[in-house]
Formats: C-alpha cells, structure tokens, sequence
C-alpha cells in the first residue's frame, strides 16, 4: 500500500511580490482562515455599515499576509499605508483563486 504524504499538500504556496519588491510564499489557508474569507464575503452584503466591513477587509488581508512561509509578520498599519481598497480586492481575488486551484488540483 502506498503512503500518504501529508507534507507534499503543504508544499504549495501563492507568491506575491510586496511593494518593496520582497517575494513572500503565502501558505495554502487553514481552516480558520477560510471560515474568515467565506465570513468576509458574507458581511460585505450588508452594506449598512461601511466601516465595519472595511474594518474586516483589512484584518483579512493582514491575516492572509501574516499566512506566510517566511515567517514575516504584517501589522494593520501596514496594510492600511499600502494597501488602497482596489490593490487590496486585487490581492484577495488572487488568493481565492489560489485556494480554488488548490483544491481542485487533485496531486
């Protein structure tokens, strides 16, 4: 019987080049993070409370960065003085499809 290697499903990462022209490898999402992601595009339907969906959309993103294999850790400042509201739909668009790729690869 052949053996299931667990760690050939962590291998797979999302590269991103930041605005300093580092190359992070963000790491496939946990659980927890999905949870957060599917939460997110559930709170942005209710448009009565534009802070507090803007308020998600940054922690989600700092959440997605922090995700990463080098270890670097990215503060809300950060995202908030980078990140303007269509780079950061940019960059989560690209890790959704990122995750769908994953889970579709069957490898």
């Amino acid at each position: 019987m052949a053996i299931l290697d667990l760690q050939s499903f962590q291998q797979k990462t999302h590269e991103v080049r930041l605005f300093d022209g580092e190359v992070i490898k963000l790491c496939k999402p946990s659980q927890k993070l999905v949870i957060d992601i599917m939460a997110y595009e559930e709170k942005v339907k209710d448009t009565s409370n534009v802070k507090q969906v803007l308020d998600a959309f940054v922690s989600l993103l700092v959440d997605i960065l922090n995700n990463n294999l080098e270890g670097r850790k990215f503060t809300r400042g950060y995202v908030e003085k980078y990140f303007s509201f269509d780079i950061g739909m940019v960059f989560l668009q690209s890790y959704i499809e990122f995750i769908q790729e994953v889970n579709a690869d069957p490898n």
